[in-house]
């Protein structure tokens, strides 16, 4: 078994993503939540599915992204194309270190980091920095898991994707951690190649991720400046209230 997947091999979680209904959605989201937004800030945007689409649609993007396997995937698509050279910052770094005091944005998105911060303190430093560099008008789209994610273990089959003469499967596994301060869980990909009808190979990635009440949500945004305005469940536009079992929860503030 290899563990850090998406480290070594991040095209390889874009097997997975590119096509899906569900990237669709969450692409489709974000664009309709960004408007007339000319300039905005992604941290970790991961192999792009989000930035370079946005892109396309004539958005300013700057990412911020501090894993250097991932910046170089992310670059090989930037640089391969005229119009995202134009359009898409790629900045190697953390958010603390990106140099970005004197730039304002009209939105920021954190997607996909959150829920592996799992240190109040770090979070609220991150939404802070988010805070000095977006315009007073601006808005943060940030997401977050809950408590939902906590259900009882289990592992199921996710995708079955064919690549060459093999074929790869996708399996997921959640399992709750006991931690006293924070609600975490465990999460494994796992990936199986066949080739032939054969098992080839196996892969497997392992996370750990914390999981959030929606009052703490709240009382992390307020501390930290931010003062929630909508709040989404998964990608589907549907208020959270309505659909309180959704594992993912993805939230808009503007500033106090």
């Amino acid at each position: 078994m290899k563990k850090n997947l998406y480290m070594q091999n991040p095209s390889f979680y874009d097997l997975f993503a590119a096509g899906t209904e569900m990237l669709s959605k969450r692409q489709q989201f974000f664009l309709k939540q960004t408007g007339r937004s000319k300039d905005i800030l992604e941290v970790g945007p991961g192999t792009g599915s989000l930035s370079l689409f946005l892109a396309e649609h004539n958005k300013n993007i700057t990412c911020v992204e501090p894993s250097p396997t991932v910046v170089i995937n992310l670059s090989a698509k930037i640089f391969g194309s005229v119009k995202f050279k134009e359009r898409v910052t790629l900045i190697p770094k953390k958010l603390e270190q990106a140099g970005l005091n004197k730039k304002k944005f009209d939105r920021v998105i954190i997607s996909n980091v959150m829920p592996y911060i799992h240190d109040d303190r770090e979070r609220e430093r991150m939404l802070k920095t988010v805070g000095r560099i977006t315009k007073i008008d601006g808005k943060l789209i940030v997401t977050f898991f809950t408590h939902s994610m906590m259900h009882p273990e289990k592992k199921h089959f996710d995708e079955e994707r064919s690549v060459g003469d093999s074929t790869i499967k996708k399996y997921v596994e959640v399992k709750k951690l006991v931690n006293v301060k924070r609600q975490l869980v465990k999460v494994r990909w796992f990936f199986e190649s066949y080739r032939y009808g054969k098992l080839a190979e196996k892969v497997k990635e392992e996370f750990i991720c914390r999981c959030d009440e929606a009052h703490a949500i709240e009382r992390t945004l307020s501390k930290s400046g931010w003062m929630i305005e909508s709040v989404f469940s998964d990608h589907d536009f549907s208020l959270f209230s309505k659909n309180p079992d959704s594992e993912i929860m993805i939230v808009t503030a503007k500033r106090k």
